[in-house]
């Protein structure tokens, strides 16, 4: 397998509701690293978003678990993850196709 020379980061599945199927957690996510060419291919090929540091990542997971509407108001959001594929054990996050929060 052959490493990353600068790690990337993806977004995943909040682990509190995959380890313990807690429901406040079941439509949020959290960032976590891509270390692989392997596993860089299979995030872009399935859909999933990548991003160059940590920080980037970091501000599109609070983009995602606090979605807004037009008006600027919080609104309710489902979102969708691939079960068939984990990195870090945690299902995929797939992205609308129109950005980043649906």
């Amino acid at each position: 397998m052959t490493r990353l020379k600068e790690k990337r980061w993806t977004l995943v599945q909040h682990s509190a509701y995959v380890a313990k199927q807690d429901a406040r957690f079941q439509h949020q996510v959290e960032q976590v690293s891509i270390t692989t060419e392997a596993e860089l291919g299979r995030v872009l090929n399935l859909g999933g978003l990548v991003f160059d540091s940590y920080m980037a990542a970091d501000d599109a997971v609070d983009e995602v678990n606090n979605p807004t509407g037009p008006d600027g108001q919080s609104v309710e959001a489902a979102l969708t993850f691939h079960d068939s594929y984990k990195q870090s054990g945690l299902p995929l996050y797939i992205a609308p196709k129109e950005g980043v929060a649906p």
